[in-house]
């Protein structure tokens, strides 16, 4: 049997196992979970060094992360056809955002010693890599792409091979230098940007620049890429989709419509590895009309672009708030996800505390089409996008809206399941538990703690122990903290606590800063040390001030100083020099935009 094939059948098994599961009363789920649980702990060891071993072999045979994800996501799919879809979008994007940073590094590159090992398992490896060879699937074509893979396999069955193996064999496949449009993406870090401008007469101007913040120091200019662009566009009569492999920094392409273009979307599908830009106008009459016209990866896409447009002073931030809005009325949960997720880049960039009720009268407007479309509670047959969309609706509503129904019905939810386990779905009972703490006394943060402690399902000892890290009077913050560290947690649940925190206002963060250089010696006795190299991100945020004091206790020649640490550090800089820079830039129309809505 071969490993495509397994897989479709794991995946059709898991599937089907999961529509019996779901018919099943609350008490056959409780039991099939804690058995699952229970055989998953038993033989933990086992399915670890087989896994070891399976991509050990995978990869001595020529296979590269890359390369295994990318093929194992291409099974999925057949199954899982849009959901796995979306999921490689979302996190190509995510890529994106981070190759985004001056201080980001190629995916091909010497590793020295073993830190640089840890450091280069990174999103940039995986999920770039991954969306690299998506790109240049989708512009050659999967039949194109998947014979060359297989006559690269074939060539190098039972032997070693070289990545230039497999540029070689795209190429013979495709007519196209493949390893030479490969390296433009592999040897250099960032990534492009293709703005798309409608000349008129059928002429459509692409030009490229490496995508950078708007207060970067970089040359936009200073790199080209060998681009496989993919654009689809609508000349009046129907939609269109033209090809290029745009190697130069400007090329003009003529179409075979002649007539003015409607609309130019610079990357059809979401495959490409780029971010993308056109007329503002334009842009918005796309956002408008985004389910008539765009498919659903596009408009998953959309927030992000728009996002990395608000990043790059390329758009204004109502702008920005105006498409998140529109996109969070999107029919397909879905879309509404990816949009609820860029809430997060307003709240964090623009919302202080003077302002947190207009954003609750923003959130609360911008999310009441999802509310009354999918509702609080699960509808027999919905679709499972909703029910994984449920919870982040749920919890936006009632921890950043201030929506006194779901308030309302997230406590009554934690009664019910704090007295009687299986008295309410599973679905947002997480979500309900943390809202419930925004408010919560101490009878309530007990009765969690002693939920987690009593706990003998994984799932449940989690949703507790996540729980805690949303009380939000200073005492209890801190009594959280405390018991994160003195509790009997597991090494990996030290930091359940503290990235509830993380999720909160300034004013926490700043709590979990001192928590973190207080007891930083005690901290490091709990982590492997080679994680000691991710501790500058407790600094992350827009708080100028926190990212100074990171610097001095993180300095080179300072006591809490490890190797690697600096290459994070000069991550976390950036990310806040970025999200204070934008605040600078469009604070103020952001505030004036949120106050005029709610009618402050």
């Amino acid at each position: 049997m071969s490993l495509e094939t397994l897989i479709k059948d794991m995946t059709r098994a898991g599937k089907e196992a999961a529509r019996q599961l779901r018919k099943a009363s609350r008490a056959r789920k409780d039991e099939a979970l804690r058995l699952m649980a229970q055989k998953l702990m038993e033989r933990e060891k086992e399915i670890l060094q087989e896994n070891e071993k399976d991509l050990a072999q995978a990869r001595e045979q020529g296979m590269s992360s890359a390369m295994l994800d990318r093929l194992t996501t291409g099974a999925a799919l057949e199954v899982y056809p849009y959901g796995i879809a979306v999921n490689a979008v979302r996190a190509a994007q995510g890529a994106m955002e981070s190759d985004a940073l001056a201080s980001a590094r190629a995916i091909r590159q010497p590793v020295h010693d073993d830190q640089q090992v840890l450091q280069s398992a990174d999103n940039l490896t995986y999920n770039k890599g991954m969306a690299v060879l998506g790109m240049f699937e989708s512009w050659m074509g999967e039949d194109l792409f998947r014979q060359a893979v297989v006559d690269y396999l074939e060539a190098n069955e039972w032997g070693s091979a070289r990545a230039e193996d497999l540029w070689r064999s795209l190429s013979e496949t495709s007519g196209v230098d493949v390893g030479a449009a490969m390296a433009t993406f592999l040897d250099q870090s960032g990534v492009p940007l293709v703005t798309a401008t409608d000349l008129g007469d059928g002429k459509v101007e692409l030009r490229q620049e490496r995508y950078l913040p708007a207060d970067s120091d970089l040359d936009p200019h200073g790199r080209l890429w060998e681009l496989p662009v993919s654009f689809r566009y609508h000349d009046g009569k129907q939609s269109r989709t033209h090809r290029i492999l745009l190697t130069q920094e400007r090329q003009v392409v003529d179409l075979p419509s002649k007539g003015e273009l409607a609309w130019i979307h610079p990357n059809d599908g979401e495959t490409g590895y780029y971010r993308w830009d056109v007329a503002p106008a334009m842009l918005r009459r796309m956002a408008e009309s985004a389910p008539e016209i765009l498919t659903p990866r596009e408009r998953v896409a959309l927030p992000d672009n728009a996002q990395a447009l608000l990043g790059a002073g390329r758009m204004d931030g109502p702008t920005f708030l105006d498409i998140v809005s529109e996109l969070a009325a999107d029919p397909r949960p879905e879309v509404v996800d990816a949009a609820l997720s860029h809430l997060g880049t307003v709240r964090m960039a623009f919302v202080t505390p003077d302002q947190e009720e207009a954003f609750a009268a923003f959130v609360r407007r911008t999310l009441e089409p999802a509310r009354r479309r999918f509702g609080l509670e699960p509808v027999a047959g919905e679709a499972e996008a909703v029910a994984l969309l449920r919870p982040d609706l749920v919890s936006w509503l009632g921890k950043y809206g201030h929506d006194p129904e779901v308030i309302a019905f997230a406590k009554e939810i934690t009664r019910a399941y704090l007295d009687d386990r299986a008295s309410v779905d599973p679905e947002v009972v997480s979500a309900c538990l943390q809202i419930a703490a925004l408010d919560g006394d101490w009878v309530l943060y007990n009765a969690y703690k002693k939920g987690f402690e009593e706990a003998s399902v994984p799932a449940e000892r989690q949703r507790f122990l996540a729980a805690l890290g949303w009380f939000r009077q200073e005492v209890m913050v801190k009594a959280a903290l405390r018991y994160s560290l003195t509790g009997d947690l597991r090494p990996q649940e030290r930091f359940t606590i503290p990235m509830g925190l993380g999720a909160a206002g300034d004013r926490e963060r700043a709590l979990l800063w001192e928590w973190m250089t207080t007891n930083y010696e005690q901290i490091m006795d709990f982590i492997p040390p080679m994680f000691a190299v991710y501790m500058p991100y407790f600094a992350a945020g827009c708080s100028a001030d926190r990212l100074e004091a990171a610097r001095v206790f993180f300095d080179p020649e300072g006591e809490h100083f490890v190797a690697g640490q600096e290459k994070e550090l000069a991550k976390v800089s950036e990310m806040t020099g970025h999200c204070i820079g934008l605040r600078e830039r469009e604070g103020e129309a952001v505030a004036a935009y949120l106050r005029d809505l709610a009618g402050l």
